[in-house]
């Protein structure tokens, strides 16, 4: 049974600051991530593409 969650990073470049949104995926039974994915935009449609499609790694 999987479980999503979203995670906010702000990245330094030079001259620059970048946020990142971090898409995980973990099984509830086994408590693993089973797939992730980055984006710099936050969205539910992303989301729930992300984790309906098989991209879990």
């Amino acid at each position: 049974m999987p479980c999503a969650d979203v995670e906010r990073y702000l990245a330094s470049f030079p001259g620059s600051w970048s946020l990142f949104y971090l898409y995980l995926i973990g099984d509830v039974f086994s408590q693993k991530i089973v797939g992730y994915d980055v984006h710099k935009e936050e969205s539910g449609e992303l989301a729930t593409v992300y984790v309906l499609s098989e991209r879990c790694y």
